[in-house]
């Protein structure tokens, strides 16, 4: 279970960083396509498609996706989901794509339970070729269940691709907060999920973005909406005996600045480093 989320702040984040993420997410730019090549490396683009993309966002994958498989082959279809309702409005005018904003845990989740959008009330006859996800899943409350989940969701033989991230993901900010997601490793995915699904590719990697300062890398999470940890918000971190109140004093952003900058710094010492840990996944329904 993610450690510390709230889905209203995370929508309410993520929809004030639409305009900011396109320049601000370079990583997860690249993390799409990574998971896109990965896709192509597993998927006939000239058989029929009926694929749905989790968490969609502004659309790094979904724009790979619809230009190479929805409109190079008319018979393809795309459904583009996200929690952020105004995303959609970034799709309006793409052909054979359908958006539904909301919760996936609940849209694809093992009940089906609250399905408010007509276009999902029949979701449980409908099966897709493909379901792809990229940097979302960390952010749910079981993504385990989810992605079982989504098997049932799944036609005979068709495959999930997702990328998430690893335990090692903004380890500069955990250690000298204490907050912070809840990741799995690797080993951990490939065993929750294998009996649900054969392990078709899996591959991680380390990716290491610099900031002018520790207070750039703040405002980088600002503005790809990733603080939407409430902790980093300066509202609540859970611990073992209660809640915590956390908040970015005076005192509290200098001293996170110092040993940010002592611990962290490149080796040129000119800037700092925020270190992202991306895990991809080819699954394949058994």
């Amino acid at each position: 279970m993610a450690h510390g989320v709230d889905k209203k702040i995370i929508a309410d984040r993520f929809c004030s960083a639409i305009r900011s993420y396109e320049h601000e997410a370079v990583i997860q730019r690249q993390i799409a396509q990574k998971l896109f090549d990965m896709i192509c490396r597993n998927v006939d683009a000239k058989e029929t498609l009926s694929i749905a993309e989790v968490g969609c966002g502004t659309g790094f994958l979904s724009k790979l996706i619809y230009e190479n498989l929805v409109l190079k082959n008319t018979h393809n279809s795309l459904w583009l989901n996200d929690l952020c309702i105004p995303m959609g409005n970034l799709f309006k005018e793409w052909e054979r794509t359908c958006f539904i904003g909301g919760d996936a845990e609940m849209i694809f989740g093992t009940n089906g339970r609250t399905m408010q959008n007509k276009t999902f009330q029949n979701l449980e006859s409908k099966s897709f070729d493909l379901i792809a996800t990229t940097s979302v899943i960390q952010w749910f409350e079981n993504q385990i269940v989810f992605l079982r989940s989504c098997n049932k969701h799944l036609a005979d033989n068709g495959l999930m691709a997702l990328s998430t991230f690893g335990p090692e993901t903004f380890k500069e900010i955990r250690s000298l907060t204490g907050v912070g997601l809840e990741y799995f490793s690797l080993d951990e995915y490939k065993r929750f999920l294998q009996p649900y699904f054969e392990i078709v590719e899996a591959e991680e990697e380390q990716r290491t973005q610099l900031f002018s300062s520790p207070i750039a890398v703040l405002k980088h999470l600002k503005s790809t909406g990733v603080n939407g940890v409430r902790s980093l918000d300066g509202t609540k971190v859970k611990e073992e005996d209660g809640y915590e109140e956390f908040r970015w004093t005076k005192q509290r952003l200098e001293k996170f600045s110092d040993d940010y900058t002592r611990l962290y710094s490149s080796d040129d010492k000119k800037s700092v480093r925020l270190t992202y840990h991306p895990i991809y996944l080819i699954l394949k329904k058994i």
